[in-house]
């Protein structure tokens, strides 16, 4: 178990369900030569379980596969690379649940020293489909490289429009650009330049659970990723009632020299006139000191 603690930098991961098992996958990272990116799995199960990982770099390319069975209780280290790795990310298939069975991604300095700390994405829509727009946290960029970055879980391509802009809304980059089916690619970006409340806006149609959007640091010249912050999407804007109002019960308006039907006196029977037959009951009705109908 050493040689697992020394990956103390772990990244959780987002599940896709399936029927009968899961993938999940990391956010995309870069590593440099020497250093040591991993995957590891962890079973918080009560069985043993077979783990597939795959760890591709950015265009897609598998890095390293291997299958290993992980005993209950225990943590596994997969695969590892120590090759410089450009939007480096782990895919773990198993049969079982997610909760239960985790993945992680850890990245360490060559020696062991300077754990880097990534997060893991949590979009908080589950939309199919349709324009989809997400946010970055704001971060504070002295100098650095701040960079835009997308990953395509998906089999097709996908058109996605970023930006980054500064704490007052101001654009600093901006960039548009198809993201191949499986790939990461880096879009906007702001590089060796200070940015103030700096944050990524995405701007793409699909699932945001399959189109992962981040924000990420790297120190200037290039460096393993330092910061990876996921995107959440945009708050949807409450419906509008385009239901057409029931409409109000027309108003009687009396013609003029006549009396509304409701006030008619010796209108027996409601009909808006008062008949002959009326006239008598009425006439009646006064000689007998009975009040009129």
């Amino acid at each position: 178990m050493a040689t697992i603690v020394r990956f103390s930098a772990v990244l959780l991961i987002l599940s896709v369900s399936r029927a009968h098992g899961d993938t999940t996958f990391t956010p995309p990272v870069r590593s440099d030569a020497g250093g040591t990116l991993a995957c590891l799995a962890q079973n918080l199960g009560d069985t043993a379980i077979d783990v597939t990982v795959q760890l591709s770099d950015g265009s897609g390319s598998v890095v390293d596969e291997k299958t290993v069975n992980v005993p209950a209780g225990t943590v596994g280290l997969i695969t590892s690379t120590t090759a410089t790795v450009f939007g480096g990310y782990c895919r773990f298939s198993f049969v079982g649940s997610a909760e239960l069975i985790r993945g992680f991604a850890t990245l360490e300095e060559a020696g062991g020293s300077n754990t880097r700390v990534v997060f893991p994405s949590t979009p908080n829509s589950r939309v199919a489909g349709g324009p989809i727009t997400t946010y970055s946290p704001p971060v504070h960029n002295h100098g650095d490289n701040l960079l835009c970055r997308v990953l395509n879980l998906t089999d097709g391509p996908v058109d996605v429009f970023s930006e980054v802009r500064n704490g007052t809304g101001g654009v600093v980059d901006s960039q548009s650009l198809t993201i191949p089916g499986g790939e990461s690619r880096t879009l906007a970006r702001a590089a060796a330049q200070e940015v103030v409340g700096g944050y990524c806006r995405f701007e793409f149609e699909g699932n945001p659970l399959n189109i992962r959007t981040f924000i990420e640091i790297e120190d200037a010249g290039g460096s393993p990723t330092r910061l990876l912050e996921p995107a959440t999407t945009a708050l949807t804007p409450a419906p509008v009632n385009t239901s057409t109002p029931t409409a109000a019960p027309p108003t009687v308006t009396p013609t003029a020299g006549s009396t509304p039907p409701a006030g008619c006196c010796g209108d027996c029977d409601g009909d808006g006139a008062v008949a002959i037959n009326e006239l008598i009951i009425a006439v009646n009705n006064s000689l007998n000191n009975c009040p009129a109908p």
